[in-house]
């Protein structure tokens, strides 16, 4: 029998790949020949590959992956699915329907993405599209992706590396292609303002790492945002690797380098962070967050930009004062979870009310959407060439810029930690026994 040929295209490394691996995993349990692309090498693969499938998560990219080859079936599962009615990766579709139409299958995360696709159609005057959505079964609530990676988790031991976690929000100031903060002070005064933000919480963290170095025995771990550069915290070029400028810092601080939030956060005490979806998957892991808009002089930026941030600032603390900080960092264990707030929210927006594997549920309607038929077309070029030929490209892309593997996936290049097979061993085998 003939495997289903699935690409699936992780557009940014540390947010779409893990979740991507996981769901290869498990379409591959199904018999499906998978790989993940990333933006270096998706419009290629899917050209000269000719798969039956293309599985993407920005709606913005249905132009171009569609023109690359147009006999294949689309299903776009976004990489930002909980959002707000500004921010909605959905609302493509409202202003695209001839897209909308040309969709297979558009997998949401929860319940509440519907009602804001419905609510939007119905304000444009599209109310022909809204029916459309509610009746055509090109829609499907699956559930968050990324969600997996926490909840089967194995579980693990902190051992005596006691670790306090800081979640880098700094993409203006350490862009991951190595554009510099100037080049964004000059897009205009919304990017000026996010570095004036970023630059509050960095002298925010500082002080902190200050405090813990000097006054507790926890050591420092920091997670770059996924659309930063982890290797420039480190000192200059010539130095041995992960080597602060900073003697203080040297052994009591880690830049986390690791794919996915879960390798880091499930070695943490505690996580201090601004406001941000990240609360969800490090309660997931029995990790406390605690917030710091206040302190760091962001809240009316950040905490009241759209109703998602307005919820997720409610759901656990914003420390009143540096000193409540420090208690925080002392005592982990006392920071509380507003659990009236977040159950509602984890359940419209993420559809947190089921207990089964999100991506093994996606897994399932890709594989039923590809056994239903598709088309009979061979590729152009064999999968194993075409990696080749991305080896080159690779190569290339790294001589013109070193930031380039921050941003995009290259199989063999990336570490990737054990835990994921657990992850796929464990979520298929508690499928096959819920049968």
């Amino acid at each position: 029998m003939k495997k289903h040929r699935i690409v699936l295209h992780a557009m940014t490394l540390r947010r779409d790949f893990p979740s991507w691996y996981i769901l290869k995993g498990l379409l591959e349990n199904l018999g499906a020949a998978v790989v993940i692309t990333s933006v270096r090498n998706y419009i290629r693969t899917i050209r000269y590959w000719r798969p039956h499938i293309v599985v993407y998560p920005n709606a913005s990219k249905t132009t171009p992956i569609i023109e690359a080859f147009p006999r294949s079936k689309f299903i776009m599962y976004s990489g930002e699915g909980g959002e707000s009615k500004t921010t909605l990766n959905e609302s493509y579709f409202i202003n695209h329907p001839d897209h909308y139409r040309r969709m297979d299958k558009i997998l949401l995360w929860g319940q509440n993405t519907f009602n804001l696709m419905l609510e939007i159609a119905k304000e444009k005057g599209q109310e022909d599209l809204s029916r459309e959505f509610s009746s055509d079964g090109r829609i499907e609530i699956v559930g968050h992706p990324r969600l997996d990676v926490c909840r089967f988790w194995p579980t693990t031991q902190k051992g005596n590396n006691r670790s306090i976690g800081l979640a880098g929000h700094f993409f203006t100031l350490n862009c991951f292609d190595g554009r510099s903060a100037l080049h964004f002070a000059f897009q205009g005064k919304r990017h000026y303002e996010n570095m004036d933000a970023e630059v509050r919480t960095l002298g925010l963290y500082l002080d902190l790492i200050d405090f813990i170095v000097k006054e507790t025995n926890f050591n420092v771990s920091i997670r770059p945002y996924p659309l930063e550069a982890p290797k420039q915290y480190f000192a200059a070029k010539g130095s041995p690797k992960g080597e602060f400028v900073n003697p203080d810092f040297r052994g009591r601080i880690n830049i986390d380098s690791s794919l996915d939030f879960a390798s880091w956060a499930s070695k943490q005490d505690l996580i201090v962070t601004s406001v941000s979806t990240l609360v969800t998957e490090a309660y997931l892991l029995n990790v406390p967050v605690v917030y710091i808009d206040r302190l760091s002089g962001n809240y009316s930026l950040f905490c009241s930009r759209n109703d998602v941030n307005r919820i997720l600032s409610e759901i656990v603390p914003q420390a009143g004062s540096f000193e409540e900080l420090c208690t925080f960092v002392r005592e982990p264990f006392k920071v509380p979870l507003n659990k009236s707030k977040i159950n509602p929210f984890w359940e419209n927006y993420y559809d947190l009310k089921h207990t089964e594997s999100f991506l093994m549920k996606a897994a399932y309607i890709i594989h039923h959407e590809a056994e239903k038929g598709h088309h009979d077309s061979l590729p152009i070029i064999p999968l194993s060439f075409l990696k080749r030929i991305d080896d080159l490209h690779f190569y290339m892309a790294c001589l013109r810029n070193p930031h380039h593997p921050n941003f995009n996936y290259k199989e063999g290049y990336h570490n990737l930690p054990f835990q994921y097979n657990e992850v796929i061993k464990k979520i298929f085998c508690e499928s096959i026994n819920s049968i």
